[in-house]
C-alpha cells in the first residue's frame, strides 16, 4: 500500500463517521471534521485535536518548496 492510498483510506474512514454522525444527529451541524484539500490532497481536519492560538506561537507559514501553502 503507498502512501495516497493510506491516506485516501483515512479520508474515507472519517468520511463514514461523519456520515453516521450526521444521521444520528439530525438536523444540526457536525462540528467534529472539516474535509479540505492541502497540497492538492483531500485531507480530513479534526476539530479535537485543534485549540485556538495566539500570533506568540506561530513562527512561520505553511510552506512547501518556499511557496505558501493554502489550506481550503
Amino acid at each position: 500500500m503507498n502512501k495516497n492510498d493510506k491516506y485516501n483510506k483515512i479520508y474515507e474512514k472519517y468520511e463514514k463517521i461523519y456520515e453516521k454522525k450526521k444521521v444520528k444527529i439530525g438536523k444540526r451541524p457536525v462540528y467534529n471534521f472539516v474535509f479540505g484539500n492541502v497540497l492538492g490532497k483531500k485531507a480530513v481536519f479534526l476539530i479535537q485535536n485543534i485549540f485556538p492560538t495566539t500570533l506568540d506561537y506561530i513562527e512561520k507559514k505553511y510552506t512547501n518548496s518556499n511557496k505558501d501553502v493554502k489550506i481550503l
